[in-house]
């Protein structure tokens, strides 16, 4: 059997192990943990070096908008809908990262690819309706999300006629929830072309 490697990226040492002249040490089931242990780990591990964690975010906007037992005021759902637009933001810019680079989290080269994505470019990358008939529907959901959920962010910052629901929040985070869970479950031959898709532009000849 093949050693298990986490999450497609260069092993990662483990807490006290392989970090004297360049050793490193993978995580794997042979050093006595279950499959979901090395996962647990991992997960641990990853959040330490991610800018952001999208499902974090996701949580963040849900506290906003349910506020506990006062109601939630205007500024806590608009920060709430703009929140929730970050969260799919984020997964992508990470997605981009993990997917172009190999490199692990948190390495220069990753962050600078990480950093690369513009909310207008991948707007109109989105918006590319022949190019996205090529991917998969989670991958066209996902596009479908940011694209709205863009729009809905710009108003809640910046447009401050009318109210916004408690309700109708709670679906705008749902949305962006949704759209991250399925862009997940995509295969990763097309997680990777859209993250060349959104990330370049195509040169017009």
């Amino acid at each position: 059997m093949l050693p298990y490697r986490c999450f497609s990226q260069p092993p990662l040492p483990l807490a006290g192990e392989g970090r004297g002249e360049g050793e490193r040490k993978c995580v794997e089931p042979g050093d006595g943990l279950t499959r979901g242990q090395v996962k647990t780990i991992m997960h641990g591990i990853k959040q330490l070096v991610r800018p952001v964690n999208p499902h974090d975010l996701i949580q963040t906007a849900r506290r906003l908008a349910e506020s506990g037992a006062a109601p939630p005021t205007q500024a806590d759902l608009r920060r709430a809908v703009s929140t929730a637009y970050y969260a799919l933001f984020h997964c992508l810019a990470a997605a981009t990262a993990d997917l172009l680079t190999g490199a692990s989290p948190g390495s220069p080269e990753w962050l600078q690819v990480y950093r690369a994505l513009e909310h207008g470019q991948a707007r109109s990358a989105c918006q590319q309706q022949g190019m996205m008939r090529m991917f998969p529907m989670e991958v066209q959901r996902f596009a479908k999300a940011f694209i709205e959920l863009q729009k809905a962010r710009q108003k809640a910052d910046y447009a401050f006629e009318g109210a916004y629901s408690q309700r109708e929040v709670l679906v705008v985070i749902d949305t962006a929830e949704d759209a991250i869970d399925r862009f997940d479950q995509a295969d990763v031959r097309h997680r990777r072309s859209f993250a060349v898709h959104v990330l370049f532009k195509r040169r017009q000849s």
